[in-house]
């Protein structure tokens, strides 16, 4: 199995210059396709500089680092427009209930604008 490479460069993700429906269409269908069948992707030519990569993995790390009671008020569940959004502590998800939970953390981040919806971006 190979990792899915998903190429933005032929629209624009910028709010002033979607690309258009049909284009938009296709990627949701390419995204849909590596995250159901692989579960993660290798995204190419999205706009995103080096630079910026590098300022979020900063963040990351910053808030990673830090005592399970400074993250608590960051847990998910604790936002009521999104219940999904927000800090998930260690081995509180698991695939299988039988066995222990997964020995990682994580920040689920959601949509920042229901506009991507609009453009069909995530429409399957």
């Amino acid at each position: 199995m190979s990792i899915p490479v998903v190429d933005f460069g032929a629209c624009s993700l910028s709010e002033e210059e979607v690309g258009d429906e049909q284009m938009m269409h296709a990627l949701g269908k390419q995204l849909e396709s590596a995250f159901t069948g692989v579960g993660f992707l290798c995204l190419k030519n999205t706009g995103i500089t080096q630079e910026e990569v590098n300022a979020v993995m900063a963040v990351s790390k910053t808030f990673f680092l830090q005592p399970e009671e400074e993250k608590k008020p960051f847990s998910r569940k604790s936002f009521a427009d999104n219940p999904n959004h927000g800090w998930v502590h260690l081995e509180l998800e698991r695939l299988n209930s039988a066995r222990p939970g997964d020995l990682k953390e994580a920040f689920n981040v959601t949509l920042i604008s229901p506009d991507i919806v609009k453009f069909g971006l995530f429409s399957f």
